[in-house]
């Protein structure tokens, strides 16, 4: 009996010892699966929200220009599919020279908008004063949403000790960084309202990283901490598991607890969750308490997860006691406990199916997820060809391949990277793997339709635990039609800023020559009647002179003028370029300084040019005088250079203003310094009228050039780099067969004049009185009878009242109401049979070609003396 007793005693203790241990063995196993779903969960989720931030950084980095309306269209879908997120901002990078200008822009959408900063508790001074002068601020510029977020606008957060740091990583290091806990209401020291802050900066695409200037701002979001942790488990509660999570990159010791949720209820500070944290890790479960470290963002966040008492509790059975007190009925117990084991077996696997299935649709979502954000999403092993070991659905778009080809390694993406650019991105990736940080690249792919893609890739390199490479994960983006877009927008603002400079000034410049030679023409022919009525030892005879001779220098302005718009007077012939150089030699010698040394390299037997010699002599002197003027005090040399040549389309892209003329043959002259050379931005102004770099603007210069290119239907090439030195090409076209037509030099006052009196009847239209009354008075001193019209309608009238009576007409071109051009067309239409001689400051070889078939007979060039009247009166009334 007692034997029989020490044994059921025996097999009971036995029994209740096995059944006990099995037990907690599997309420363990329960507890670690629980516990790994909710860490996978959590891990999971906390990367997909890196990774929308992630978006937004390459929304900036990879957009011309984002304004406000984008950046809320672009954030919003994100904040809702991150209900954590309090809000998202955008703070550019501003340096201290533009704050002013940054500053006036915001007000203009933001009214009130300043830099601002938390003054020092101590100073006595407002919460809010203006943003102390540093080398570059940090503003928060744009919130999503806006709404009860306004008072952060402008806040500059380079200003702040406890978000500088967190920044200045980020900045350097080029990747996400999450801030320790900051506070992020207007409240001091309140808990719950403390969150954390993930940081993207932004840079120019390509940048390195020792560019300063490549740094183009942070994208940054905010989560209020409890808000955050608790949305890790929203989707899959489990009221089972107390959690903890620690923050222990974190330097003060009331900032390392992040959230706790502690038998069902939340705790967001070590404050509040008072002096329970050790019974979290030990109290409430003991060994079975579960610690995680998950590295993102620079940090390290430990989970610490142990089994809630009340589920300890109601997990435990009465199992073992009825073990121990049922020892005459032991095969009932066993088979009791058996059932009991698998019962809860079956419960333990049922749980595990229903977290699998819930992984299944967290997967699921992030792939659609991913088919949602433009480009494609891949893994795929470290080393070339680079196998896929995913591929998002986004492969098909860039590629033109379904993603199961490349899954399958039916084919290779790297295979279709153009082979001019598959050396330098393997080279690129390679490096950056090697350096464990990630790489940001553009190239080009050929798609299965046969089209060039251009394409932006950024990736990173995925480690184990000894930092040996297992994959490379990344996102590849198309972004050709950016390519395209930026190459048209550039050419198009370029061809529309020259022609819209050059056109205006072009209408400015003839306007002001032509008016002024009506001037000219006035002053010039009155002071020549006034010297003819005098006897040539009168005592103001010399001034009369002098202001002939200064109303002749006011003409040859005017013809710079009009040269620069297009319109001046040239004497067109065939002319040889280096001839026409050899030349001017000495002119130019006698021009320069004497630090400044000439070398010539002209070509023998080039073909010849239609062209105005002396105009062309000018734009050698202009290119010259320039170069020399760069040299300063200290010596250099000026190449001349005359060659044959034919222009392509793509040179005459890069002209100074887009001509219009087409590819062909040219002969070029190239004037080439080492002088000082120029910047850009003195480059694209050099050609403006009285631009100068020296004391002050000097005249037409360079402009004029402009003018004289465009007449002859030249091309003109400029480059230049500042320390190196300039080199200017003026192309112009090889002469055709048939040249045109040279004109007859207007007589000079030297000519033998022929006083002799004039019985004729002159007809004079021209809108300015003051050249009516020279003519008319000039010509009535030889006898000649002359009829005023002011415009064109007058003109026709006094035709059909002396009809036959006019022997000569002298015609202005540019007058209001009627051009001289329809003027004259009318009269002839009228019956007028009479010689016609047209009056203008334009070019007379334009002039002759245009209104030769109107009957036009002669070119009287403004301003005129009166040898140069007279003797076309004579030539066209003999």
């Amino acid at each position: 009996m007692v034997l029989l007793l020490v044994l059921g005693v025996a097999g009971s203790v036995g029994g209740w010892r096995y059944a006990s241990l099995v037990e907690e063995r599997r309420i363990e196993e329960a507890f670690r699966q629980r516990a790994t779903v909710q860490l996978g969960l959590a891990h999971e989720r906390l990367q997909r929200y890196a990774d929308a931030l992630g978006s937004v950084r390459s929304f900036f980095e990879y957009s011309a220009t984002v304004d406000r309306e984008e950046f809320t269209a672009f954030a919003r879908p994100i904040l809702e599919r991150i209900p954590a997120a309090r809000m998202l901002e955008w703070t550019p990078r501003v340096p201290h020279e533009q704050r002013e200008v940054f500053e006036k822009k915001a007000k203009l959408t933001l009214p009130g908008f300043s830099l601002w900063q938390r003054a020092e508790p101590s100073s006595g001074a407002p919460a809010r004063v203006p943003a102390q002068e540093r080398q570059e601020y940090w503003p928060i510029y744009w919130i999503e949403p806006i709404l009860n977020n306004q008072s952060f606008l402008g806040f500059d957060m380079a200003s702040s000790v406890l978000t500088r740091p967190p920044l200045d990583k980020a900045r350097t290091t080029r990747s996400l960084v999450i801030s320790s806990r900051v506070n992020l209401l207007s409240r001091p020291n309140t808990d719950r309202g403390s969150g954390v802050i993930f940081i993207e900066p932004v840079f120019k695409p390509g940048s390195p990283n020792a560019d300063p200037d490549g740094f183009i701002g942070f994208v940054m979001c905010a989560f209020q901490v409890d808000r955050l942790i608790s949305a890790l488990h929203h989707d899959s509660p489990d009221e089972a598991l107390n959690l903890a999570y620690f923050d222990d990159t974190a330097q003060q010791e009331n900032l390392r607890l992040l959230y706790a949720r502690v038998n069902g209820r939340e705790y967001a500070s070590a404050k509040e969750l008072a002096g329970s944290i050790k019974s979290v890790a030990l109290d409430s479960g003991g060994k079975m308490a579960s610690s995680n470290l998950v590295k993102i963002g620079g940090r390290e966040w430990r989970t610490v997860i142990s089994p809630n008492p009340v589920w300890l509790a109601a997990q435990r059975t009465p199992t073992r006691w009825i073990v121990l007190g049922i020892n005459l009925a032991l095969t009932v117990l066993v088979v009791l406990i058996a059932y009991g084991i698998l019962r809860r077996t079956a419960d333990i696997r049922r749980q595990v199916d229903l977290r699998t299935q819930e992984l299944t649709e967290s997967r699921r979502q992030l792939s659609s997820l991913l088919a949602d954000m433009p480009g494609m999403a891949y893994r795929s092993a470290a080393q070339p060809p680079f196998a896929a070991t995913f591929l998002s659905e986004g492969a098909l778009a860039i590629t033109g391949y379904p993603a199961e080809e490349f899954l399958q390694h039916v084919r290779f993406f790297s295979q279709l990277v153009d082979p001019a650019d598959r050396p330098r991105t393997n080279e690129q990736i390679t490096a950056a793997i090697e350096a464990h940080r990630p790489f940001e690249i553009e190239y080009r792919l050929r798609h299965r339709d046969g089209t060039c893609r251009h394409l932006w890739e950024r990736g990173h390199g995925v480690y184990d635990t000894d930092g040996n490479i297992r994959f490379i994960e990344g996102l590849v983006v198309d972004i050709t039609a950016r390519k395209e877009a930026e190459i048209r927008t550039r050419e198009f603002e370029r061809q529309l800023r020259e022609t819209q400079k050059f056109e205006s000034l072009g209408v400015l410049a003839g306007g002001i020559a032509h008016d002024f030679n009506n001037i000219l023409t006035t002053v010039l022919a009155n002071a020549s009647f006034v010297r003819m009525q005098l006897r040539s030892d009168s005592e103001i005879t010399p001034q009369l002179l002098q202001i002939e001779h200064s109303a002749r220098r006011a003409a040859d302005l005017c013809t710079q003028m009009l040269a620069y718009a297009g319109k001046g007077r040239f004497t067109i012939s065939a002319v040889d370029l280096s001839a026409l150089v050899r030349d001017t030699t000495a002119l130019l010698k006698v021009s320069i300084g004497k630090n400044a040394q000439l070398q010539f390299h002209l070509a023998d037997a080039l073909p010849a040019i239609n062209a105005d010699a002396t105009q062309i002599r000018q734009i050698v002197m202009n290119f010259v005088i320039n170069a020399a003027e760069s040299f300063g005090d200290e010596p250099g040399t000026i190449q001349l250079r005359t060659r044959s040549r034919s222009l392509t389309d793509d040179d005459l892209h890069t002209a100074v203003q887009r001509p219009e003329t087409v590819s062909g043959d040219y002969v070029e002259l190239e004037v080439r310094d080492n002088g000082s050379g120029m910047s850009p931005d003195i480059l694209a102004r050099i050609f403006e009228p009285f631009f100068t770099t020296k004391f002050s603007g000097r005249g037409l210069g360079l402009a004029a050039s402009i003018g004289i290119v465009r007449s002859h239907q030249g091309v003109l090439l400029v480059e230049s780099t500042p320390g190196t030195g300039s080199t200017f090409r003026l192309c112009l076209p090889v002469a055709r067969a048939t040249s045109l037509p040279t004109p007859s030099p207007a007589p000079t006052a030297d000519d033998n004049f022929d006083t002799s009196p004039l019985n004729v009847t002159i007809l004079v239209v021209d809108d300015e009185a003051s050249v009516r009354h020279a003519v008319k008075q000039t010509m009535a001193r030889f006898g000649a009878e002359v009829i005023e019209a002011a415009d064109g309608i007058e003109a026709l009238r006094i035709h059909r009242e002396y009809v036959g009576k006019i022997d000569l007409v002298l015609l202005d071109l540019t007058m209001p109401t009627l051009s001289g051009e329809e003027t004259l067309r009318q009269l002839r239409a009228q019956g007028l049979t009479q010689p016609v001689v047209l009056m203008s400051g334009y070019s007379d070889h334009e002039i002759r070609e245009r209104y030769h078939s109107s009957g036009a007979v002669a070119f009287l060039a403004k301003p005129f003396e009166i040898q140069h009247l007279v003797s076309q009166v004579r030539a066209n009334c003999g």
